[in-house]
């Protein structure tokens, strides 16, 4: 169920690293605690689609380099005024088609394309770290792809531009820890980092989704150090106290065995034989002991 986010059919409570994001507010989610049913997600693929339920899953890739960044990052005041990205050329499935040339294909692809049309700027470096062997390495005498930056590298920059590839940005974690500010298109996907409660201006500078205000934004961050600098803060302290305050792991206990009592709701044993599904809740029947 890799991608089961995105299947209307899918009608069993599952659990996943990440689901859709809603259009909730952080009252709308704290309201929720004390209630066992609530409305349906609205999500951008629509609240008729089933969500899996989200659990701390892949933790060695999202989470690896929190304890990284204390001793690898640097002040505001030492970083470079430019903003970086480097990334694959992933989450583009809906965009690639093999049948088009590589400058169109690479003008429908947001990653690809902010790569070649910002190959001179001075206020953002963006490359790719690899096509997957849908590009050429360079097109047009412009250099798509370098070899990966290590991320103390990437702490040297005033800004790092986070973007969803198939799911949530398996960098954002440290980004936001980190005394960069963050750039990024507002959320899609969120995981147990509560993504989609970030609030643009708040805890990162938002872009649009096809990256055409990259050096704008850039620019604007520039502009306004003092006001990026606590939005660096702010997404600072979101990650500290999502995985380095006293009550962190007793509020994650918590808060899974929470879900695990809604879960268990949506099924119930009863003596019998036979299996049976109905409606969405799974009836699970068992024989009799004699």
């Amino acid at each position: 169920m890799k991608h089961s986010h995105i299947y209307s059919f899918l009608h069993l409570p599952h659990f996943k690293k990440f689901r859709s994001a809603a259009n909730i507010s952080l009252d709308d989610a704290t309201s929720c605690y004390s209630k066992d049913t609530r409305p349906a997600l609205q999500t951008p693929h629509s609240n008729t689609r089933m969500q899996p339920l989200i659990w701390k899953l892949a933790t060695s890739r999202h989470y690896k380099f929190l304890k990284d960044i204390v001793t690898l990052d640097v002040s505001w005041e030492e970083k470079m005024p430019v903003a970086i990205w480097r990334g694959q050329l992933t989450g583009s499935r809906d965009f690639y088609d093999k049948r088009l040339g590589d400058m169109e294909n690479c003008n429908n692809m947001p990653r690809c394309r902010v790569v070649y049309e910002l190959d001179n700027s001075t206020l953002v470096d963006a490359k790719l770290t690899t096509t997957r062997n849908r590009l050429p390495n360079e097109l047009n005498n412009v250099s798509l792809v370098v070899q990966k930056t290590p991320i103390k590298q990437l702490l040297r920059y005033k800004a790092i531009i986070m973007l969803e590839g198939n799911d949530v940005a398996s960098g954002l974690k440290w980004a936001l820890l980190s005394q960069s500010v963050v750039l990024m298109p507002v959320p899609k996907h969120t995981s147990w980092a509560m993504e989609e409660l970030l609030v643009p201006y708040v805890h990162y500078v938002p872009l649009k989704d096809d990256l055409s205000d990259v050096e704008q934004q850039m620019q604007w961050v520039l502009d306004n150090e003092d006001t990026a600098w606590k939005i660096s803060q702010r997404s600072t302290l979101w990650m500290e106290d999502l995985c380095y305050h006293p009550d962190a792991v007793k509020d994650d206990t918590l808060v899974k065995e929470e879900l695990l009592r809604r879960y268990a709701k949506h099924f119930r044993i009863i003596e019998d034989e036979t299996e049976e599904a109905t409606g969405s809740t799974t009836e699970i029947k068992k024989k009799k002991t004699m």
